[in-house]
């Protein structure tokens, strides 16, 4: 009883370091976030002024945003669905045996060939 308590107080305080530099990257933006919505900051400026709810009445009250919010929704949605049904497809397909499984696993998915992805070039005829 007494060593369990030992590994769980040893486990947290080894562990808490990490905790607060995660905890930091977390609550820093989002009270940066709420800091920012609540004032006039104007980057040509130094002077921040306050400015209470007005910024948010202000962009409630444009016809854009709501548009911007729809398609943003219906992206996520759409985009949430696809991947799982790829995932989901992807899972079926290489739940199967079937030849070269391994190489098309291990190579088709790698790092190398996603970097390439990205940058959209051609990895057999791209020199470092």
């Amino acid at each position: 009883m007494i060593r369990q308590r030992k590994d769980k107080v040893s486990a947290f305080v080894l562990a808490s370091p990490l905790l607060l530099f995660l905890s930091a990257l977390v609550v820093w933006p989002i009270y940066l976030g709420i800091k920012t919505s609540l004032s006039r900051d104007l980057l040509s400026e130094f002077e921040i002024t306050p400015a209470g709810l007005d910024n948010f009445k202000a962009i409630l009250s444009t016809p854009d945003f709501w548009s911007a919010l729809r398609f943003t929704i219906l992206f996520a949605v759409v985009a949430t669905l696809l991947e799982g049904l790829l995932g989901f497809l992807l899972a079926l397909v290489f739940d199967r045996k079937f030849p070269g499984k391994r190489t098309l696993f291990f190579n088709g998915f790698s790092a190398h060939h996603d970097r390439a992805l990205i940058d959209g070039c051609d990895v057999s005829t791209h020199s470092q």
